[in-house]
């Protein structure tokens, strides 16, 4: 699982091939910078690669299955797609990062939604949250979300925002393990039982899992795997969207929409 040097590995794939009881299914590596602009590690990696498929083959040793790539491999290396690719974030409609080749039509297709518990007018001056780390400059409308911390969104202070009506609310405060607060004072239709959304699209406004990982200063695999069990997981599919599925609102709690 772990592998071995790439310089030690024919001679370990001789031994094993030689074992009787034994069958050699495959062959694979994986990129750790696949995804970024520099790419001559990952094309050193393939050289490598197939150095050793070639002895091998030379060896009359067969490999039926051999494998390299990533998400960013495949959108960028096309000669080291092989006989397959192994691509996780890329199906989620995330791309691994800004730099990657783009595919047209892919987009994400889970969101993570709330509700509005409910919504208070605060006074200048009163502070908001553990450690008091924010302080209202004035008259403001603050939201409460039932979601925090413990569910998977990011531990934040004063940082990121949410989306309510289509339109941007700043998370003020530190958000504690069951809650987190926002700013919905320059949006003021939002009103308790609102549907808020975390992660994804609403309107022409979207919060990317690159988002919430700039926000937490992480990459957006944490993000996307960090999800809690607790946050009910409702999957769609393309009948609602013709209108012979009746869609299922998210829970008060928060929902992961697929």
């Amino acid at each position: 699982r772990y592998g071995v040097r790439w310089s030690e590995a024919l001679g370990l794939l001789e031994s094993v091939d030689s074992m009787p009881g034994l069958r050699l299914e495959g062959l694979f590596s994986h990129f750790p910078m696949s995804d970024e602009s520099d790419k001559s590690f990952a094309l050193e990696q393939i050289g490598r690669f197939q150095a050793l498929t070639g002895e091998l083959e030379q060896a009359g040793i067969i490999v039926p299955c051999r494998h390299l790539c990533n998400s960013g491999g495949f959108l960028d290396l096309p000669d080291a797609h092989l006989d397959m690719v192994r691509i996780g974030l890329l199906p989620l409609g995330v791309y691994p990062s800004k730099v990657c080749r783009r595919i047209p039509g892919v987009e994400p297709v889970g969101t993570v939604k709330t509700r509005l518990a409910v919504v208070k007018k605060i006074h200048k001056g009163d502070n908001v949250g553990y450690g008091l780390r924010y302080q209202a400059p004035g008259e403001r409308r603050i939201g409460v979300l039932p979601v925090g911390y413990g569910d998977g969104y990011p531990r934040v202070r004063n940082q990121g925002h949410v989306l309510v009506h289509g339109k941007r609310a700043p998370v003020i405060g530190a958000n504690a393990m069951d809650s987190t607060m926002v700013d919905l004072t320059a949006i003021p239709e939002a009103a308790a039982w609102d549907e808020v959304v975390l992660m994804g699209r609403q309107g022409e406004s979207e919060i990317t899992p690159h988002d919430l990982a700039a926000w937490k200063g992480t990459v957006s695999y944490e993000v996307l795997t960090g999800w809690r069990s607790r946050l009910p997981r409702v999957y769609l599919d393309s009948l609602i969207a013709e209108g012979k599925l009746k869609e299922v609102k998210p829970e008060p709690a928060g929902s992961i929409g697929v």
